[in-house]
């Protein structure tokens, strides 16, 4: 029975304490309405809103006398408001249905005054919008297709099959409003429901079910997959102001699937990319980008990415940047707080181990020997082949002349166009710690190293890192 399946909904997905106050979207349809008189039935404080769209005409109006009069016999209070959606679509510049679902939800939150706001989606629209999801390139979560409750937003009859609400609703002599439009096959959700579910009914009478039952399975593998993306993004992934930063320290560890969570998640954080207030979605990103992005997260350094809305990624030694086309990079962080007199700073020699202090920065020096494995990547701590080079060791800001071998045939690259490849401003290019044998850059503090710095099992090497003042 219908009002059992609502109680079981209700109660597995918790969406109402028992009597609760409740506000639901009464269009005039057997769902909405059979909803209606099912959560009034189960004994919930039940208030209706109802929207006239400015669409359907003459119809449009018989719709909202129904709900009037319907709730007028039931007991029911009803508000109802009057839009122009297609007016509102030209200047919104959307569709006109995106329009009108867009503003009915505006409508419904006001009334609602922080009590749930129920609507009438069933099991087979939840079915359609999987299959629909499905076909248009969409991820786990598009699949999980529509949630049971999302802030708010309850929906009660999300489990429940269109049979069982004709059947409430004709057990009790009420009829319902038919929507014409539902029949216009030259809309998607409508071609689907009229040919495509009769189609896989064919192969399996459960089918709109066992898709259901799909749908929830999913819903419950991307509420999982989503905690462990937060959980890395919470080490990994930094905002401040307009500007962002991921680090890749443990980026080679994650799972080539993760990776893409974790990038469509950082996307999704930037400043800018949602449409305020408006949509979680991720507007105008594509695979084409998370892809792009992946590819920088493995590229040398200074490759860029372009995003939409004037983002960009720059790569660094352990990061990608993002920051926004004309806006000022904001490059803070203790490796840029170094307190140099000019560019010719004297030096400060590393001969042992011990703490030196230079630029108002503190670094731990220890020499030792590079016994294999893998080399943690880490921003602010490396290790350092030092025994095959001449020279003297030493940390310093910037030199005329300083260079830094970037190819395994030892191609050099100037530590000036370095620095403006990284998008690094001028104005603080001199303020940088550098880790330097005479004009040979070994490390530029909290970006690259050198190529000829690389230890290999068995160097000797120091192990340098920036401690925190």
């Amino acid at each position: 029975m219908l009002t059992d399946i609502v109680r079981r909904t209700i109660r597995k997905y918790q969406m109402l304490e028992s009597g609760a106050g409740v506000l639901i979207g009464v269009s005039g349809g057997a769902d909405s309405v059979a909803l209606m008189l099912a959560l009034k039935e189960l004994r919930y404080e039940v208030e209706a809103v109802h929207v006239e769209h400015g669409i359907r005409g003459k119809d449009s109006e018989l719709d909202m006398e129904y709900v009037r009069k319907l709730c007028g016999d039931v007991g029911i209070p009803l508000v109802t408001e009057r839009i122009d959606a297609p007016a509102m679509a030209a200047e919104m510049g959307l569709s006109l249905e995106e329009t009108a679902r867009r503003m009915r939800y505006r409508i419904f939150d006001r009334y609602a005054e922080g009590r749930p706001i129920a609507v009438a989606h069933n099991l087979g629209d939840m079915a359609e919008t999987m299959i629909w999801n499905l076909a248009r390139g969409s991820g786990i979560a598009g699949m999980g297709s529509i949630p049971p409750v999302r802030g708010r937003i309850i929906r009660p009859l999300l489990e429940t099959p269109r049979s069982e609400i004709e059947s409430y609703l004709t057990a009790r002599g009420i009829e319902w409003r038919q929507d014409e439009t539902n029949a216009d096959e030259s809309i998607t959700r409508n071609r689907i429901r009229h040919t495509v579910m009769p189609a896989l009914k064919v192969l399996n009478p459960k089918a709109e079910q066992h898709i259901a039952m799909a749908c929830m399975d999913l819903r419950e593998s991307e509420r999982f997959l989503a905690q462990l993306t937060d959980d890395a993004l919470a080490q990994m992934f930094r905002v401040s102001g307009e500007e962002a930063v991921l680090y890749l320290e443990n980026w080679d560890a994650q799972d080539e699937y993760m990776k893409r969570r974790i990038l469509r998640s950082v996307i999704a954080a930037l400043p800018g990319i949602r449409i305020s207030g408006e949509d979680a979605a991720l507007k105008d990103i594509s695979r084409v980008h998370v892809e792009e992005l992946a590819a920088l997260c493995t590229n040398a350094c200074g490759k860029m990415v372009y995003l939409p809305r004037d983002l960009r990624a720059v790569r660094q030694e352990d990061s990608v940047r993002f920051y926004r086309e004309g806006a000022e990079i904001e490059w803070d962080g203790p490796l840029f707080n170094a307190a140099w007199k000019d560019k010719e700073e004297e030096p400060v020699i590393i001969n042992h181990d011990g703490i030196y202090e230079v630029g108002g920065l503190r670094f731990e020096c220890t020499f030792t020997v590079w016994e294999g494995g893998a080399v943690p990547q880490k921003m602010f701590t490396k290790w350092l082949r030092y025994d095959t080079i001449t020279g003297y060791l030493c940390l310093r800001s910037r030199r005329s002349g300083d260079r830094l071998v970037i190819g395994s045939a030892g191609q050099t690259k100037k530590l000036k166009s370095e620095l403006i490849d990284r998008k690094i401003p001028k104005a603080i290019r001199n303020r940088i710690p550098l880790v330097a044998l005479d004009d040979h850059i070994l490390w530029i503090v909290g970006q690259r190293i050198s190529r000829d710095a690389r230890v290999q099992p068995g160097d000797k090497c120091v192990r340098i890192s920036l401690l925190e003042n």
